[in-house]
């Protein structure tokens, strides 16, 4: 009753394959719209009428659980939607495993910017490291992603506005 936690998809399967998730077993079959990614925090919300979310006190809502954020451009609207709903406790947690390309560093930048207009001082932001060394890292997610370093600029830039910052090992 003091925390409330729910675990909110962002692809409908995955489609990186890392070595410690099923996510992406049953295939990947594409990005979800931001209302539908929006429509799964309503929809628990619907489902448990006693926990009010305008009320809680503390509501996190994970995007974790099924996909990669970072090849979703669309979630970034929808924690600006998220934003726009009367749940005084709501705090978005992101989860990423950090794939390095160009076209996704964008979406970095944009996250920073969603973050300070939208949830400033209440958005969570989680690297799945799984490894300290880089051929570790890549025997376990099979994509490149940041050098340690990468991470920890960004980090730096992360928490100049933002308390939490994960990285999961």
């Amino acid at each position: 009753r003091r925390r409330w936690i729910m675990s909110l998809a962002v692809q409908a399967g995955c489609p990186v394959g890392c070595a410690f998730c099923d996510a992406g077993a049953g295939g990947y079959r594409g990005n979800l719209e931001p209302g539908e990614i929006v429509g799964q925090a309503l929809r628990i919300a619907a489902d448990n009428p006693e926990l009010d979310p305008a009320r809680h006190p503390l509501i996190e809502a994970r995007l974790v659980r099924m996909g990669e954020p970072s090849l979703n451009p669309g979630v970034l609207e929808a924690l600006r939607r998220l934003a726009g709903l009367d749940w005084k406790g709501l705090t978005p947690m992101l989860s990423t495993v950090a794939p390095d390309s160009p076209a996704i560093r964008p979406f970095f930048e944009e996250l920073l910017r969603v973050k300070d207009e939208c949830f400033p001082g209440r958005l969570e932001l989680q690297f799945s490291l799984h490894g300290t060394d880089r051929a570790s890292r890549r025997r376990i997610v099979p994509l490149r992603t940041w050098p340690l370093e990468a991470i920890a600029d960004y980090g730096a830039r992360f928490l100049d506005s933002d308390p939490k910052l994960v990285l999961h090992f």
